[in-house]
C-alpha cells in the first residue's frame, strides 16, 4: 500500500449541503461586492461631471463680471444685472466647495465599506475553502506507506465522527503497549529505558508515550521499538523490563521474596561475615518491579539477606544457622 493510494470514499449529505449552501453565499456576496463598486464608481463619475459644470459655470460667470463691470462704469449697463452676476458666481463657487466636501467624505466612506466588503468575502471564501476540504476529506487516502492490515468497512454502513476504519502497519516500525498497574503511575517518564527480550535477544527501547486514563487500575504505556526489528508480528506478546528505579547499576537491588509478607518490607535479616548468625534489621525500600526491590537504606552492597519466609521466627531479634 502506497502512500496517497485511495481506500474508501464515504458519503455525507450534510456536508455536501452546506459546502453548496457556502457557495451561494460567496457568490451572492461577490455580486453584491461588484454592485457596490459599480454603484460607487458611478458616483464619483457624476460628482467629477458636477465639478466640472461648476468650474465651467464659474469661469463664464467671471468673464461676464469682468465685463459687466466695464459696462456698468460707463453707464451702459444697470448695477442689478452686475449684482445678479456676482450672486450667482457666489452660489456657484460655495457649491463647489460643497461638491468638493462632499467628494471627499464619499471618498473615505467608499474606501471604508469597500475595505470590509472584501474582508467578508475572503472570510466566506476560507470558509469555503475550508469545507471543501472537509468534502474531500470523505475519500479516505492511506496516510502512510504500508501493508493493509485492516479495513473495517462495508457498503452502505453508517460510520460515526472518528470511528477506526482500518490499520496500516508499517514495515520493520513498530510500538509495545504495556498495561502497568496504577500504582506506578507517578513514576514512569516518557524517555525511559525499557529492556525489551526479543529471539535475537535483549534490546533498549524508550517510553514514547503514557496514557495516564486508569481502567481496571491499570493504564497504558506505548514503547517505541528499534527500527529494522525483525521477527515480530503484530499482536504478539514480548517480554520486557521497565526499571523505575534506574539501570540495575545505579541502585542497590534485593530480590522479592516472601520476608515481604511478615515486614512489610520495613526490616530483614542480615546475615553476619561468620555466616552462622543473621541479625533483624531495619532497612528502608523504594521503587520495585516483578523481581527486585531497590534499597534505600540498612543494607550495604556485598551483604547477604534472608529472603524466605519469616512467619514461624517474625519476633526474634537473632538468627542462629546451623
Amino acid at each position: 500500500m502506497k502512500k496517497g493510494r485511495p481506500l474508501v470514499r464515504l458519503s455525507n449529505t450534510s456536508l455536501q449541503l452546506d459546502v453548496m449552501g457556502r457557495e451561494a453565499q460567496v457568490t451572492e456576496q461577490l455580486n453584491f461586492l461588484r454592485n457596490t463598486q459599480m454603484n460607487m464608481e458611478t458616483n464619483r463619475l457624476n460628482l467629477r461631471r458636477d465639478l466640472l459644470e461648476i468650474n465651467l459655470q464659474i469661469s463664464h460667470l467671471e468673464r461676464r463680471l469682468a465685463q459687466s463691470k466695464s459696462l456698468v462704469a460707463k453707464g451702459v449697463l444697470a448695477k442689478d444685472q452686475l449684482a445678479e452676476i456676482t450672486s450667482n458666481l457666489d452660489y456657484f463657487k460655495a457649491r463647489k466647495v460643497l461638491t468638493l466636501d462632499r467628494q471627499k467624505q464619499e471618498n473615505s466612506i467608499r474606501k471604508l465599506q469597500v475595505e470590509q466588503l472584501e474582508d467578508s468575502a475572503t472570510m466566506l471564501q476560507k470558509n469555503l475553502q475550508f469545507a471543501r476540504k472537509n468534502l474531500d476529506n470523505l475519500l479516505i487516502k492511506a496516510p502512510v506507506s504500508g501493508y493493509l492490515s485492516e479495513l473495517n468497512v462495508d457498503i452502505g454502513e453508517s460510520k460515526s465522527r472518528g470511528a477506526r476504519l482500518g490499520q496500516i502497519d508499517i514495515p520493520n516500525e513498530y510500538k509495545l503497549v504495556i498495561r502497568l498497574d496504577e500504582f506506578y503511575l507517578n513514576q514512569v517518564q516518557r524517555g525511559m529505558t525499557v529492556v525489551v527480550e526479543l529471539e535475537s535477544g535483549k534490546v533498549n527501547a524508550t517510553v514514547s508515550k503514557i496514557d495516564s486514563r486508569v481502567s481496571q487500575s491499570q493504564f497504558q504505556i506505548e514503547v517505541d521499538l528499534p527500527k529494522h526489528t525483525h521477527s515480530i508480528k503484530r499482536g504478539q506478546s514480548i517480554d520486557a523490563e521497565l526499571m523505575l528505579g534506574g539501570d540495575k547499576n545505579d541502585a542497590l537491588l534485593l530480590s522479592r521474596g516472601a520476608f515481604f509478607t511478615s515486614s512489610g518490607g520495613n526490616w530483614v535479616f542480615v546475615l553476619e561475615a561468620n555466616g552462622d548468625k543473621a541479625t533483624r534489621r531495619n532497612i528502608s525500600i523504594g521503587k520495585k518491579n516483578q523481581n527486585y526491590f531497590e534499597v534505600l537504606s540498612g543494607v550495604t552492597l556485598g551483604e547477604q539477606v534472608i529472603t524466605s519466609g519469616y512467619g514461624n521466627f517474625d519476633q526474634a531479634q537473632q538468627l542462629k544457622l546451623q
